[in-house]
């Protein structure tokens, strides 16, 4: 039942080919492609699949046995790249600029640039793009007062993916993504309901939880009940 020529389209590929052989014709002396091509090697050579996972969103080095385990247990979500590795490294990256600077407009400049290059290091990548657009424009409609509210935010950054790639609705990232994300800003005044941080962050998991499970099953073929209760807790652990 698995698609294969959708799945190309949602990475933007639309043909594939075979070749007998490569030959390196010539070097890409591109400046920030050699930059890029740096900080990769230099977070592979550190040899850890876990670090690898969490900057760059590279599962590749996981064995077979624990990309299983990963995927029974339903936390795929701790080694792919999401709003919270991108909160993780953008708070290191505002502590590392606030020694130097306290200028705010200073400081935003930096981290807006600090992410857009992160964004091509990893090859804008759905989930990349989304939650760093996000914060992106969470900090600029704070520090302007632009008086967005977080539906526009989300229906913006949606448009401006679907303009790059229409494709991306086959992409199950996107899917999980938006849908996700929407339903939360739906359902914000029930989970705001909720003064308790604890209980908070559990009816926030169990909603992501409930929302997704329709693409899980047709993705997977099965659903692990303790998500709800393995996403609280890295919730609380990015908290404290």
């Amino acid at each position: 039942s698995f698609d294969y020529k959708k799945y190309l389209f949602g990475m933007n590929i639309h043909y594939t080919m075979n070749a007998k052989s490569v030959e390196l014709v010539k070097k890409n002396n591109n400046v920030l492609f050699s930059l890029k091509c740096k900080l990769i090697d230099r977070v592979k050579k550190l040899n850890n699949p876990y670090i690898e996972s969490f900057i760059l969103g590279d599962n590749s080095n996981f064995d077979e046995n624990e990309k299983i385990l990963i995927q029974k247990l339903g936390i795929s979500h701790l080694f792919s790249i999401s709003g919270m590795h991108v909160t993780i490294l953008t708070y290191l990256i505002i502590k590392l600029i606030s020694l130097f600077t306290k200028n705010k407009k200073i400081n935003l400049c930096l981290i807006i640039f600090f992410l857009i290059i992160y964004m091509f290091m990893l090859n804008y990548s759905v989930s990349i793009v989304r939650s760093s657009l996000c914060f992106i424009l969470c900090l600029i409609n704070k520090e302007f007062k632009l008086n967005f509210n977080s539906l526009n935010i989300i229906i913006v950054i949606l448009s401006v993916n679907l303009f790059i790639n229409p494709f991306q609705v086959y992409n199950l990232s996107f899917k999980f993504s938006y849908i996700v994300s929407l339903s939360l800003v739906f359902y914000s005044k029930i989970i705001n309901e909720y003064d308790k941080y604890f209980i908070k962050i559990f009816i926030t998991s169990l909603i992501s939880f409930i929302i997704s499970i329709p693409i899980m099953i047709n993705t997977n073929n099965c659903i692990n009940f303790f998500t709800p209760i393995g996403k609280s807790s890295s919730f609380s652990s990015l908290e404290n």
